[in-house]
């Protein structure tokens, strides 16, 4: 399902390929993406000789500066024209000023610096300002496999502590200081500077959506209720998965709603829209296109038709933001009934362009009127769509019966228990299929009906009986389509009664909140004949006080549970913007990355339990199980300088330990002079955050991590000490056989290696227990050195010990084995610090020197198993094997008589 709405559902174009269109078509840049894209389909569709650049030639010009675009477009947004930088530096000055320290907050420059895998050639869908600022949204080990990208899938995730709404929200000296805490650059010479700050937050924004590597990571965008969880940028509403789905005035979302959705938020935008308008539906027709039609190629199409340009109207598709539908308004119901009797004539005429030309629909609500037991009644609509489940649909003289039948099915009916009507095309009076009415004898038949859809896979049912035109399905079928409580089983609007009772429109009178109504209506007047003054500031629905900036009029309680109403602001805006727009100038870009520190701990702790609600679904797909092990495993931090992230190898594409303390960065956040936050990891490997609110303990001096590099010291947690000193393989220090020097530090891990010299030494040279084998790193050849004096004055060592690579002791089972390798009889080929597969060196140990200098002494007490050796003895045994058995021959042989006698004496002999 995943796959399908992916595939299916029109998506927004990726925001670099907006603004390339804008430059190229020397446009107003700024604005957000759905904003850009409506002016460039207004300037195409206007403007014949207009035509898109290839996507090559747009490439090119993606990473243009935003300074240069606006020097050269002249844009400007005439909302900050009167607010330069020097009038923000002295909004500044006139707060209370907080003498935070001046101190770097990261030592990286690049996101590239952060996250050492991203690949440079990302980097080139904006300008590097844009990157710049991105730095400080990220962290190292903030990042994951993703396994739905084909190739290198290590992806970094970005915190965006803000959204395109929230910008709306803040004020002009808020948006300079997130600019200047992400060490962007300020100072432009331009008038309007302020357009140009909002426009670098936003291209930040989109540029994260746009790369494949990079995931936009966001505080839940919850309206009503306070909400900690994260969410995702996949998500049309920023929220997490239970918010988005408990609203029903949201987008539709394509990652936490199943795909009928889709298709009834569609329908209920177009039917919305149309009844916005109060089309005469008997003049007006539909033209729905998938490419956009110029003005020049619709005149020609319609040149001797009477239609009257002047009232043209365009529908912008919800997803995609783009001209989908155009409204042309005919002279007379003649004049439209003749264009759709020669429908196919202007439909070949368009074909490139994919169009459809049809009838506007009955009004739903016309219909609810016309019935008088609409309760008891559903209307069947086809989506306005082409996909292919709607194209399959049976043709219009057996659709009805098969709907018939389906309807026999679910609800167990015969054919005379239950009504189904077809409706009227408004314009020719013909039936009309895309609309069904079907009328049950009972509540409970509805439920099923509406329960059981999308029905052949696509048709939507909507009851008549609702006030909203296809409002969204809830995941619960007892739950109030309008909030989180149970509906109330007698109500008709399938709400709870508080809700029913404060709805503003509707046709239907619901019995469940009558008393309820007229019990407000009553305390209402009652306050107004107490003072008539006091009427213009009530609720429109109940008594409480309305809300000076709320478009319906209302109070916070009645405002967002309204069926139908306006997009409302104020009522809409996110609990977690409420919250940041309150905060001091100087104070919100230092808040934000504080905000970034904890989300940090959250994203972390959620890939360690394997929850995915913050990236997209990935329940019963095929990578769900390897996705879960490798992300798991990842979140294990070592304590080993050797790793270096960003090498192009291909053994950590999609699993592997790469995160280590060495390659770690702590952060400090000065908030004000007595408050700071301090971000880094424990001897876990587990993010924390560290919140300091008085002033001697801010000056308390953190350990400054050394960073990766030569000259570093190591550290280790009791339990890590614990383990190393019980470790077992520690028993051959005193007597292991050979050192192996040069091997790899930097594919392989521990673990691999391992397994690496156990596979080897058992195929080439003989057996060995894996206990028996201790690899070294080089930090711990360093450390050893540099207390010995010997050692402390050779020119270059640390260098030339790291070319060394890791080491490993090995005691074999057998010591003849050791001989071997040692006198190159026997050859070993292991993974080397030079990246190749050949022989490494090898170095007798002091024991193994020991027992050599016993045996050339006193031979005869060796204890020396040649039955046991490896690969190199093999042909001394077999020859040993064949004495041993020639003997018991000759043994066995003497008791035997005959005429034998002569050749065992003559194999006696020889032997």
């Amino acid at each position: 399902e995943q796959e399908f709405k992916e595939l299916n559902m029109v998506q927004l174009d990726p925001y670099w390929k907006v603004r390339s269109l804008c430059y190229s078509f020397n446009m107003n840049c700024f604005g957000e993406r759905e904003t850009l894209i409506k002016r460039i389909e207004n300037i195409l569709f206007n403007n014949y000789l207009f035509k898109k650049a290839p996507t090559q030639k747009l490439l090119e010009v993606c990473d243009t500066d935003i300074e240069l675009l606006v020097k050269n477009l002249h844009c400007t947004t005439n909302k900050f024209d009167n607010i330069s930088l020097r009038d923000l530096e002295a909004y500044s000055r006139q707060e209370v000023p907080l003498k935070i320290p001046d101190d770097k907050i990261s030592n990286h420059q690049w996101p590239w610096h952060v996250v050492v895998e991203l690949a440079r050639s990302h980097k080139a869908l904006t300008y590097l300002d844009v990157y710049r600022g991105m730095t400080l949204l990220m962290r190292s080990s903030m990042v994951f496999y993703n396994h739905f990208l084909e190739g290198e899938c290590i992806t970094a995730g970005v915190v965006l502590p803000y959204t395109p709404k929230i910008l709306d929200y803040l004020t002009p000296l808020q948006i300079y200081n997130i600019i200047k805490t992400l060490g962007m650059k300020t100072n432009y010479d331009v008038a309007n500077v302020m357009d140009i700050y909002k426009q670098k937050l936003l291209d930040l924004f989109y540029c994260v959506d746009d790369s494949p590597r990079l995931h936009g990571i966001l505080p839940c965008q919850s309206r009503y209720k306070s909400c900690s969880s994260l969410s995702s940028m996949f998500c049309a509403n920023y929220m997490c998965k239970l918010c988005c789905q408990d609203i029903q005035h949201k987008n539709p979302c394509i990652i936490h709603d199943r795909y009928e959705q889709f298709f009834r938020y569609k329908v209920r935008s177009v039917y919305m829209f149309e009844e916005a308008k109060s089309f005469d539906r008997t003049r007006t027709l539909r033209l729905q296109m998938r490419r956009l039609i110029r003005k020049h190629d619709l005149e020609r199409v319609f040149e001797n038709v009477p239609i009257e340009w002047d009232k043209l109207c365009f529908y912008y598709h919800h997803g995609a933001h783009r001209i989908h539908i155009a409204y042309l308004v005919l002279e007379t119901q003649e004049d439209a009934k003749k264009v759709l009797l020669n429908k196919m004539y202007f439909l070949q005429k368009l074909d490139k362009y994919d169009a459809n030309l049809t009838a506007l629909n009955t009004s739903l609500y016309r219909v609810c009127e016309k019935y008088k037991d609409a309760e008891n009644m559903i209307a069947i609509i086809k989506p306005l769509t082409t996909l292919e489940v709607v194209t399959e649909l049976p043709s219009e003289s057996f659709y009805k019966s098969q709907v018939a039948q389906l309807i026999q099915t679910i609800t167990q009916l015969g054919s005379t228990q239950f009504f189904l009507e077809e409706d009227l095309n408004p314009v020719t009076g013909e039936r009309d299929m895309n609309h069904l009415y079907l009328k049950l004898p009972g509540k409970e038949y509805i439920e099923k009906v509406y329960h059981a859809q999308p029905l052949f896979g696509c048709l939507i049912v909507h009851k008549l009986s609702h006030i909203q035109v296809c409002p969204f399905l809830r995941y619960s079928p007892d739950m109030c389509i309008m909030c989180v409580a149970r509906k109330d089983q007698r109500c008709i609007h399938d709400m709870c009664k508080d809700c029913c009772s404060r709805q503003k429109y509707g046709i239907l009178v619901c019995q469940c909140s009558l008393q309820l109504v007229q019990a407000s209506i009553a305390q209402k007047k009652e306050i107004v004949s107490k003072d008539k003054s006091i009427t213009e500031t009530l609720c429109d629905k109940c008594p409480n006080k309305r809300d000076r900036d709320c478009p319906n009029k209302m109070c916070s309680v009645c405002c967002p549970i309204q069926a139908i109403r306006f997009d409302c602001p104020f009522h809409d805006e996110s609990n977690y913007c409420r919250e940041i727009k309150t905060l001091p100038g100087q104070l919100i870009g230092r808040k934000m990355l504080s905000i970034v520190s904890e989300l940090h701990i959250k994203m972390r702790h959620e890939l360690k339990c394997g929850r995915y609600d913050w990236f997209r679904p990935i329940y019963g797909t095929d990578v769900q199980e390897s996705m879960r092990k490798a992300n798991r495993e990842l979140q294990e931090v070592l304590d080993n300088g050797s790793i270096i992230r960003g090498t192009t190898t291909t053994r950590y594409k999609r699993e592997g330990k790469i995160l280590t303390f060495q390659a770690n960065e702590p952060l400090t956040i000065w908030l004000s002079p007595s408050e700071k936050v301090f971000e880094s990891i424990d001897n876990k490997g587990q993010p924390f955050v560290e919140y300091y609110y008085s002033e001697e303990a801010s000056r308390e001096e953190r350990t400054i991590w050394v960073k990766n590099s030569l000259n570093k010291y190591r550290t280790y947690s009791i339990d890590d000490y614990e383990k190393y000193i019980n470790a077992p393989n520690l028993k051959i220090i005193k007597d292991f056989h050979i050192m192996i020097l040069g091997l790899d530090k930097k594919v392989f891990s521990i673990r691999e290696l391992y397994n690496e010299i156990y596979n080897s030494i058992r195929n080439m040279v003989g057996s060995v227990e894996l206990n028996n084998i201790l690899v070294i790193d080089s930090e711990s050849f360093l450390m050893e050195v540099f207390n010995s004096s010997t050692y402390q004055e050779v020119d270059k060592l640390e260098q030339n010990i790291f070319k060394l690579g890791r080491a490993a002791c090995v005691k074999l089972d057998n010591v003849l084995d050791a001989f071997a390798l040692i006198t190159k009889e026997a050859k070993l080929t292991l993974p080397l610090n030079n990246r190749k597969n050949d022989e490494p060196l090898i170095f007798p140990s002091k024991y193994l020197l020991k027992l050599i200098e016993d045996y050339s002494q006193n031979p005869q007490n060796a204890q020396l198993n040649y039955l046991t050796a490896g690969s190199c003895f093999a042909a001394a045994n077999k020859e040993m094997e064949q004495i041993n058995n020639n003997m018991k021959d000759l043994m066995s042989g003497g008791r035997g008589g005959g005429g034998g006698g002569g050749k065992r004496k003559k194999k006696k002999q020889k032997n």
